[in-house]
This record gives C-alpha cells, sequence and structure tokens, in this order.
C-alpha cells in the first residue's frame, strides 16, 4: 500500500470505489424483478385459470430468476465498465456519473414497470 501511494498517489487507493458502490444493488435489482414477475405470472395464472395458485414451479421460478439476472446485469454492467476502467485509468468522474444516471433511468423503468403489473 505504502509502494501504489508512493508511485500512484493517494486517490490510486480508492479508484474504482464509488461504481463499486452502486453495484452492491445488483441483488437488490434482481430480487425486485423476480417478485414483480412473480406477482404479474400468479395473478395472470390465477386470472386464466381462475385458481388460487400460490407458488411456482420449478420452471416457471427458474425461468424467472433467469429474466431476473438478466435485468440486473443490463442494469449495472455500465458500472462494472466504469470500475474496470477507472481502476485501469484512474477516475473519471464525468463517466461515473454518466453511468449511475443510467442505472437509475433504468430503476425508473423498473418502478413504472411494477406500476403497470399492479394495474393487471
Amino acid at each position: 500500500m505504502v509502494r501504489l501511494h508512493r508511485e500512484e498517489g493517494l486517490s490510486a487507493l480508492w479508484s474504482g470505489a464509488l461504481p463499486s458502490l452502486a453495484l452492491v444493488s445488483n441483488p437488490a435489482i434482481k430480487f425486485t424483478v423476480y417478485e414483480w414477475l412473480k406477482r404479474a405470472l400468479l395473478l395472470r395464472v390465477r386470472r386464466q385459470q381462475q385458481q388460487q395458485q400460490q407458488h411456482l414451479d420449478g420452471g416457471q421460478a427458474f425461468l424467472l430468476g433467469v429474466a431476473a439476472s438478466l435485468a440486473a446485469t443490463v442494469a449495472t454492467y455500465p458500472l462494472q465498465v466504469v470500475q474496470a476502467k477507472s481502476r485501469v485509468n484512474g477516475v473519471h468522474f464525468p463517466l461515473v456519473i454518466k453511468n449511475i444516471s443510467t442505472v437509475l433511468i433504468m430503476f425508473s423503468l423498473m418502478t413504472n414497470f411494477q406500476q403497470a403489473t399492479h394495474q393487471l
């Protein structure tokens, strides 16, 4: 650490820290999307089959998990790119802010999706 501080400066110790903190949102996004999709699917099944299905079968749960993972990865991948670039090239805050705003836009879209599923 002393060598890193001496050769690259104090800021090198924190290179990529901001995107790393934002990346902890990946599991939260995955869980939220999974629950939204699960609720929407169960509502649809209840309406179509006129029965109270309480649980997903294995295949349904797997496919919803895949979709939720895909959504979380799409939402946080720009931050992974920023994190890698900032560790190699140093922190470029305009790029970090641009990519964080992309994630916020994705979160807003998911919130709108949740509201739409409540109307089903």
